[in-house]
């Protein structure tokens, strides 16, 4: 990974990356959720490239370990087209990343062969951890809730 700081995606914004060191490649990763819907968990990636011959994709899943330090692990991913494409040379897709281990990964990168990703995603989760609230707490006013 190229000056990116894996510890701290917290406050990193979705933008579109590429996947190549080549800008003619036109294959780019914009974000990333973690997918438990389905009996396989994966990581699923929003991206754009080639609709034709998609080349093969591998995922980069960081995970903190529990000494608070980073640990990768390398997994071959597949694409999905978003079928939107109207026939044209590129289209969106998702890259769908398994997850293998019981831990969720916090960071994924997108790349084409072993070495180095050009790009970082937090995955980004829906499961709330160490909540706690009371129904009969809860605001009863709209105003007090919207944001």
């Amino acid at each position: 990974v190229h000056n990116i700081d894996i510890q701290n995606l917290e406050h990193l914004k979705d933008h579109w990356q590429y996947v190549y060191d080549d800008p003619q490649s036109k294959f780019l990763v914009f974000s990333a959720y973690y997918d438990d819907r389905k009996e396989e968990r994966l990581v699923r990636v929003i991206a754009a490239g080639k609709t034709k011959k998609p080349q093969k994709v591998l995922c980069r899943l960081y995970y903190h370990d529990s000494n608070k330090t980073i640990q990768s692990r390398l997994v071959e991913g597949s694409h999905v087209l978003i079928q939107e494409n109207w026939n044209l040379p590129y289209s969106a897709r998702y890259v769908l990343c398994p997850i293998h281990e019981e831990q969720i990964p916090h960071a994924v990168g997108i790349l084409s062969d072993v070495g180095n990703s050009l790009n970082i995603l937090k995955v980004t989760t829906n499961i709330v951890r160490n909540a706690s609230w009371n129904v009969y707490q809860l605001p009863t006013a709209v105003e007090d809730i919207a944001v």
